[in-house]
C-alpha cells in the first residue's frame, strides 16, 4: 500500500469581500452575503495542480463548492457541512468598523468563550474533529483527497492531522492556498 494524501485547499476569493465600514446589523449583512455570494471573476488559483486521481470534497458553502469546480473543472464527488467554515460570530456593539475587524475582534471574543446565537467555538472544534474522521476515512478509501474548504476550518484540520500522524509538506493559508499533508502507509 502506498502513501496517502489529504490535500487542504481553501476557497477563491469571494465577490462579496470587501472592508467597508459598518454597524453590527451591517456586519451581520455583511457575513450572510460573504457565505452566500460567489467567487470574485478575477479571483483564479495561483499555481494549477492536477487532482485528477483525487477524491474531490468540499464544504457546503457556496465559495468552496465554486472553487472546487473553478480549480478542478471537475464536480465534487461530496459536499458536507462538516467541512463548513467556523463561525463568524456578530455581536452587538455601538460601533462602526471595517469589515474584516469585525471579523477579527467578534472571533477573538468568541474564541474566548463569549456565547451567542450561532455555534460556539468549542462546538465548532468538536464538529471539526468530527470532519477530520471523515477525511482520514476517505483517504483510506480513495488513497489522495482534495477538499475545498475554509481558512479557519483547514488551520483546524491541519493541526488535527497532523496529531494523528500526518506530516505537513506544503503549507499556503491565502485564497487558493494549498495544504498538503500525507502519512506512509503501515508496513506489515
Amino acid at each position: 500500500m502506498s502513501d496517502r494524501e489529504i490535500v487542504l485547499v481553501r476557497h477563491g476569493r469571494p465577490a462579496s469581500e470587501n472592508n467597508d465600514r459598518l454597524s453590527s446589523s451591517g456586519f451581520a449583512r455583511w457575513v450572510k452575503n460573504y457565505n452566500r455570494c460567489d467567487l470574485h471573476p478575477d479571483s483564479q488559483p495561483h499555481c494549477q495542480r492536477d487532482f485528477t486521481n483525487h477524491y474531490i470534497i468540499s464544504s457546503a458553502l457556496h465559495r468552496a463548492r465554486l472553487s472546487a469546480h473553478r480549480y478542478t473543472g471537475e464536480p465534487v464527488a461530496e459536499s458536507n457541512s462538516l467541512f463548513n467554515e467556523m463561525e463568524i460570530p456578530r455581536y452587538r456593539l455601538p460601533v462602526r468598523l471595517n469589515a474584516w475587524t469585525w471579523v477579527y475582534l467578534n472571533r477573538a471574543m468568541w474564541i474566548a468563550g463569549r456565547g451567542g446565537p450561532f455555534e460556539s467555538f468549542s462546538q465548532a472544534r468538536r464538529r471539526i474533529e468530527k470532519a477530520c474522521d471523515l477525511l482520514v476515512e476517505r483517504a483510506t478509501t480513495h488513497q489522495s483527497v482534495v477538499l475545498f474548504a475554509h481558512a479557519m476550518t483547514n488551520r483546524f484540520l491541519c493541526r488535527y492531522l497532523t496529531r494523528r500522524g500526518w506530516q505537513v509538506i506544503e503549507k499556503d493559508h491565502r485564497y487558493w492556498g494549498v495544504i498538503v499533508l500525507r502519512k506512509r502507509a503501515q508496513q506489515h
